[in-house]
C-alpha cells in the first residue's frame, strides 16, 4: 500500500473518530441537560377554575405533597417524580385531573382541575355532594358550592339517579332554576320541592312521571300567577293526575 493510500485511510479514519466523538458530545450534553439532572427550583400550582370553585388551595397541595414526602423543589426532577406527583394530587377528593409539566429551567408547574358539583345532600348522617360524574364528593371546609339541596329520607343511589337527573332538569330549564332551590324526599318517599318566593312547598309525590307533573305545575304557575305567587297557599299538591290541590 503505497503512503497516499495510507494517508488517505488516516484522513478517513479521523473523519469518522471526530465525527463519532462530536456526537457523543451532543448526547452527554442533551442527557446532561436531560429532566433527571436538572433540579426543581420551585413549583408552580394552577387551579385552573379556582374563579368557580375553592374547595382546595396552593397550600392543601403543598401539605398533601409533603405529607406524601414528594415535595418536588430541591428534587432531581424526572418523568417519574412528575407521575408521582400527579397520582399524589388525584388522590385528593376534591381533584378531577391533575397534570404535571416540567420546564427547562427546573420549574415544575402543576396545573389543577376540580370536580364539579351538581347538588349537595344533607342527612342526619353527613352532607356531602354528588359530581357531575355521578360520584359521591365530601363537601369541604374552604368552601361551598350554591347548589340544589336534597334532604329527608335520601339513599345516596337515589341521590345518583332519579334525583341527579331531576336535579339537571330543572337546573337546565330557566323557570325551574330560578325558582326552585330545594329537594325533600319524605318517608314515605314522596318528592317535595322547595321554592324561594309564593308558594313554599310543591308535592310532587312519587317520581314516576315526575317530568309531566312539573309540566302541569308550569301550567298552574302561568294559569294562575295570583295564586302561585303569593303566600296565600302554603302547598300545592301536582301528584295526583288530572288534578291540582292547594293547600293553605
Amino acid at each position: 500500500m503505497n503512503p497516499k493510500t495510507v494517508k488517505i485511510i488516516k484522513i478517513i479514519l479521523s473523519s469518522i473518530c471526530a465525527a463519532f466523538f462530536a456526537s457523543y458530545l451532543v448526547w452527554a450534553a442533551v442527557a446532561g441537560l436531560g429532566s433527571d439532572e436538572v433540579v426543581c427550583g420551585s413549583l408552580v400550582i394552577d387551579i385552573t377554575d379556582s374563579d368557580t370553585y375553592n374547595f382546595i388551595n396552593n397550600n392543601d397541595i403543598k401539605d398533601k405533597l409533603s405529607e406524601a414526602h414528594i415535595d418536588p423543589v430541591g428534587r432531581k426532577v424526572s418523568h417519574n417524580l412528575a407521575d408521582s406527583v400527579e397520582k399524589t394530587i388525584n388522590s385528593i377528593s376534591f381533584v378531577k385531573n391533575s397534570e404535571c409539566y416540567i420546564g427547562d429551567n427546573g420549574v415544575m408547574t402543576l396545573e389543577i382541575t376540580q370536580r364539579q358539583p351538581v347538588l349537595m345532600v344533607k342527612t342526619p348522617v353527613e352532607d356531602y355532594y354528588i359530581d357531575s360524574e355521578r360520584k359521591k364528593m365530601p363537601v369541604s371546609p374552604h368552601h361551598t358550592a350554591l347548589l340544589p339541596v336534597v334532604t329527608g329520607r335520601v339513599k345516596e343511589n337515589m341521590a345518583k339517579s332519579v334525583i341527579f337527573d331531576l336535579v339537571k332538569y330543572l337546573g337546565n330549564n330557566e323557570f325551574y332554576k330560578n325558582h326552585i332551590d330545594q329537594i325533600h324526599v319524605g318517608e314515605d318517599g314522596d318528592y317535595f320541592l322547595g321554592t324561594k318566593k309564593g308558594v313554599n312547598v310543591i308535592k310532587i309525590g312519587t317520581p314516576d312521571n315526575i317530568y309531566a307533573k312539573l309540566g302541569k305545575l308550569r301550567a298552574w304557575y302561568e294559569q294562575y300567577p295570583g295564586f302561585a305567587w303569593s303566600d296565600k297557599y302554603r302547598m300545592v299538591d301536582v301528584s295526583y293526575e288530572g288534578l291540582i290541590y292547594a293547600t293553605k
